[in-house]
C-alpha cells in the first residue's frame, strides 16, 4: 500500500510514469468485480455443496473420471481404456446452466476425438442425493448406452 501512495505521489510532482506491471483495472472491471462479490454473498448454496467433486464409472472396458464444479456445473473429463485409445481428456458442460441434467457440450478437442472413435456423449444427470452422476453415451455396435458414475 505504501508502494502505491508513493507511486502516486511521485507520479503527481515530478511527472514519472508509474510503472508498467501494474494496470488499474477498468470502471467495467471494478463494477463487475463488486457485482459478483455481492452476489457470492448471497448465493443459496454453502461451500460444501459447491465444491468441485469427482465422479467415476466404468463401462465397457473405459474408466471415466470427471471433476465437476457444482457452482458452474464445468467438468474435466478423463476417458481411460482400450476403446479409446489410451486416453482422453477435455471438459465439458450442460447446455442448461439453470438444470443439473440435460445436453452436454463439449470443448472442440474432445467432442473431435470422440467423434473419430464414433463415440458421443448424448446428455448426463447429477443426483445430488444419490451422489452419482449418469450419463448417457451413443458407441458404435452397442448404441446407446447409460454410465453411473459414483463420486469418490
Amino acid at each position: 500500500m505504501l508502494q502505491l501512495i508513493l507511486t502516486a505521489l511521485l507520479t503527481l510532482h515530478l511527472g514519472a510514469q508509474p510503472p508498467s506491471c501494474h494496470v488499474p483495472p477498468s470502471l467495467w472491471t471494478r463494477a463487475r468485480r463488486a457485482v459478483s462479490s455481492v452476489l457470492m454473498q448471497v448465493d443459496l448454496f454453502d461451500e460444501h455443496t459447491c465444491a468441485r467433486a469427482t465422479f467415476q464409472g466404468h463401462l465397457l472396458g473405459v474408466t471415466a473420471t470427471i471433476t465437476v464444479d457444482l457452482k458452474t456445473r464445468r467438468a474435466d473429463i478423463l476417458l481411460r481404456g482400450v476403446p479409446v485409445g489410451g486416453r482422453v481428456e477435455g471438459y465439458g458442460w450442460l447446455t442448461n446452466s439453470e438444470f443439473e441434467h440435460g445436453g452436454v457440450q463439449l470443448d472442440e478437442e474432445l467432442e473431435t476425438a470422440l467423434a473419430r472413435r464414433f463415440v458421443a456423449i448424448e446428455a448426463a444427470a447429477l443426483d445430488r442425493e444419490r451422489n452419482v452422476v449418469t450419463v448417457n453415451v451413443s458407441v458404435p455396435i452397442f448404441g446407446m448406452q447409460y454410465i453411473v458414475l459414483t463420486r469418490i
